[in-house]
């Protein structure tokens, strides 16, 4: 009942609506998706792309162009006494011009369309550290909670140890040292606890930035059966499965070596020749029918070769430069394989470290419910004092701080563990390990 009152106190105390749902982890990230504007930016920017790649393609279909003008002349003669010749000329038509062989195109499409997935990888990229960011401040807001809990056990036990030291100073049991010293104790802990909330409204905040004004409660960690059992199943989603093949960053480093390639080959386009078919219909008329004027019309078909002898070395340098950039971009990706795989090997030891601690603390939480339990029992037939009582209820939430804090540390390393792996899918099973 003591723990309602306290959930109740605390839900109003930062204006937590009592019928709000409960933040999971899966919901906390996806409030934070709704409210990102830079995610909503860079979904635009990917659309953009895909625009590039249609301009690419045009170059490839027929250019057509309709043109036309109407010319109005007067000519004069040496011959002063002829009248001068007024004349006035239309001219309209059609030109076609068709592509037929032209590497640079071709190059430029194959940019442009690796350049889109390379800004979906980017998007993707950006989700992932977006989901580190709003976990972080998630994380750092349940850890504030468990704090808070923790000094406020304290508080309540060196409230006690005050009471009873009172009395017995004033029974000249004790001396005026021990009551001060206690005294003190007790204002660095009720320090603490004003503190830590302090610092738990700028972590709400913070949270709140993230995942906007939506209403939410709080889960809770409790040490039972189907907790295990969500941690044997997040054990067996990670362990063992250092496949880097799906890694973002590592599939970034991939796009970027081949857009690399392409751009040598883009440059080497200039080498080569071009070759366009080009036609034209062109209609000629005139006001002045007596005037002789220029054909009545003109039809016109050729193919243009164009083919490059000698530009200074301009393109030669050119194909060096990205030759150059593209071994630079590989030395990248290299050190990009070497980065996930200590990336890989650090949440792994991270999360094999906490899965161990989180055992042996649930064990020992599990043992300080048991002692509170019998403390209380001994309280209520007088064997025990409020002091042991609240003695004990301090250790067992010194225990269970410990065995959160380190189930928080387990969930740090895993969501680390998935990013690495890119198996953002199995973010659910956190929210197993909670409940409302």
């Amino acid at each position: 009942m003591k723990n309602n009152t306290n959930v109740f106190l605390f839900l109003g105390l930062f204006g937590i609506s009592l019928n709000a749902e409960v933040l999971f982890f899966s919901k906390a990230y996806e409030l934070a998706l709704e409210n990102a504007h830079s995610i909503k930016a860079s979904v635009y920017q990917v659309q953009g792309t895909k625009e590039r790649i249609i301009q690419e393609e045009s170059r490839l279909y027929p250019q057509i162009n309709l043109s036309g003008y109407y010319k109005k002349s007067e000519n004069s003669y040496y011959d002063a006494g002829r009248e001068n010749l007024k004349q006035g000329l239309f001219n309209y038509g059609i030109s076609v011009k068709q592509s037929v062989y032209n590497a640079e195109i071709y190059s430029r499409i194959d940019i442009e369309t690796s350049k889109n997935k390379l800004y979906n990888i980017g998007l993707e990229l950006e989700k992932e550290e977006l989901a580190q960011t709003v976990f972080k401040a998630y994380l750092e807001v349940l850890k504030n909670n468990n704090k808070i809990k923790l000094y406020e056990t304290y508080l309540k036990y060196s409230q006690s140890r005050l009471d009873e030291l009172n009395k017995k100073y004033e029974m000249f049991m004790v001396s005026k040292m021990d009551l001060l010293e206690m005294q003190v104790e007790y204002k660095s802990a009720e320090i603490d606890l004003i503190k830590e909330k302090k610092i738990l409204k700028v972590n709400m905040l913070r949270l709140k930035q993230l995942i906007g004004d939506t209403e939410y409660q709080l889960p809770t960690i409790e040490s039972d059966k189907h907790l295990v059992d969500s941690i044997n199943e997040m054990k067996v989603n990670v362990l063992n499965k250092n496949d880097f093949s799906m890694n973002l960053a590592l599939l970034q480093s991939k796009l970027e070596l081949k857009i690399s390639n392409y751009e040598v080959k883009n440059a080497s386009a200039g080498h080569y020749p071009k070759l366009d078919l080009e036609g034209s219909i062109y209609a000629y008329d005139t006001d002045n029918v007596d005037v002789q004027a220029p054909y009545k019309d003109t039809k016109s078909i050729m193919l243009v070769l164009n083919l490059p002898i000698y530009s200074g070395g301009s393109i030669s340098s050119k194909v060096r430069e990205k030759e150059l950039t593209r071994q630079s971009v590989n030395e990248e990706l290299l050190n990009t394989h070497k980065d996930i795989q200590v990336q890989y090997d650090e949440y792994i030891a991270l999360f094999e470290a906490s899965v161990a601690s989180v055992s042996m603390y649930k064990d020992a939480y599990d043992s300080s419910l048991l002692y509170v339990d019998s403390v209380e029992q001994g309280y209520e037939h007088g064997l025990k004092s409020i002091i042991d009582l609240n003695d004990a209820k301090n250790k067992q939430y010194e225990v269970k701080y410990k065995y959160i804090e380190n189930i928080y540390e387990m969930v740090d390393s895993y969501i680390g563990l998935l990013i690495v792996t890119n198996n953002f899918e199995s973010i659910e099973l956190l929210d197993k390990l909670v409940e409302q």
